[in-house]
């Protein structure tokens, strides 16, 4: 009962050029409505935990339930976690685009791409593609923040079909 909440979490650091490195790290999907009654092996776990969940100015303030998440995680968003997509590192010193297929949920240092193009999963990890990174992104300590205010901004080619599927291939055995 309790599996649809335990879901696969990954950090920055977990994601490298075509490749995510689990560290078998979990987060339990609690949204604001959770029926935490309904799933006491959870509130069990959650307990040794309980002082300081409540200590989270959000809770003090009454916005939602010392138990769930502190930002508000809805159907939308775990739809689209739950899904397919491209995952990159907020900052990065390389590029850094990796595929997900297993529904891994994520922190703040990492990215999402509502896509399972892997012809743009290929653009992203090529060197043309990085130089629009740093055309575009502004830079850190040998690399670029990719805030989507700035990585929107960056040039993806646009080939004809064949090319386009070539890439794809190209891209699928990267990851293989």
């Amino acid at each position: 009962k309790n599996a649809h909440v335990i879901k696969p979490w990954l950090r920055g650091r977990d994601v490298s050029a075509w490749k995510l490195n689990w560290a078998n790290y979990y987060l339990l999907y609690l949204p604001w409505d959770f029926p935490i009654t309904e799933y006491p092996s959870v509130l069990e776990h959650l307990i040794h935990f309980e002082q300081e969940l409540k200590n989270r100015p959000e809770v003090k303030e009454g916005r939602h339930p010392w138990y769930t998440l502190s930002r508000y995680g809805g159907a939308g968003t775990a739809a689209i976690l739950n899904k397919p997509k491209i995952l990159y590192q907020r900052f990065q010193v390389k590029p850094s685009f990796a595929f997900d297929s297993d529904g891994f949920f994520t922190n703040d240092a990492v990215y999402i791409i509502d896509s399972d193009d892997f012809f743009l999963l290929g653009c992203l990890n090529s060197d043309m593609c990085w130089r629009e990174i740093a055309r575009n992104c502004p830079p850190i300590q040998n690399g670029y923040q990719l805030i989507w205010d700035y990585f929107k901004n960056i040039r993806i080619p646009t080939p004809p079909d064949d090319l386009r599927d070539k890439i794809a291939v190209l891209a699928r055995r990267c990851l293989d």
